[in-house]
């Protein structure tokens, strides 16, 4: 298998403080997230989480969108391995163009991984006004007003 997908799928899932390593493949994407229509409760947020990667792999981004509105946005996380500069790849390149209306931001990443300079021009880089409606409250309370942060 020459590309490998790690955490994929349609769902609104918050991450935090966790380590993904990935494993040896040529190609590896982080993330595969498949947000269907724009107004969707659907997108991934990870944050203070650290990204590793074994030996032997030639390429590893970010994401690429399964569908045309994913939504990937990493916070204060730690890319300890190298990243692809562009940070993210389409998903068919010269195929697909989901990236054009796909939602792929970070804050504040830091490490080996995390120059910015040369991402792919649709993906943002967050001020910290930004990053707050990505936070466990905004991003998981929905209209139901749920805290995940309260213990029921």
């Amino acid at each position: 298998m020459l590309n490998v997908d790690f955490i994929f799928g349609d769902a609104q899932a918050f991450f935090e403080d966790c380590k993904i390593h990935a494993i040896p493949h040529e190609t590896v994407f982080l993330t595969a997230q498949s947000k269907h229509y724009p107004d969707e409760a659907s997108g991934y947020v990870f944050e203070h989480c650290t990204i590793t990667a074994a030996a032997g792999i030639s390429h590893v981004f970010l994401g690429r969108p399964w569908r045309p509105y994913s939504t990937v946005v990493f916070l204060n996380t730690k890319l300890e391995s190298d990243i692809e500069p562009a940070g993210w790849r389409e998903w068919h390149p010269g195929e697909t163009h989901s990236l054009d209306t796909a939602f792929y931001a970070e804050f504040k990443s830091k490490g080996k991984g995390a120059n910015a300079s040369h991402r792919d021009l649709r993906s943002k880089q967050l001020k910290a006004e930004q990053a707050k409606q990505f936070s466990h409250k905004q991003f998981l309370s929905g209209p139901d007003h749920w805290d995940p942060l309260q213990i029921h």
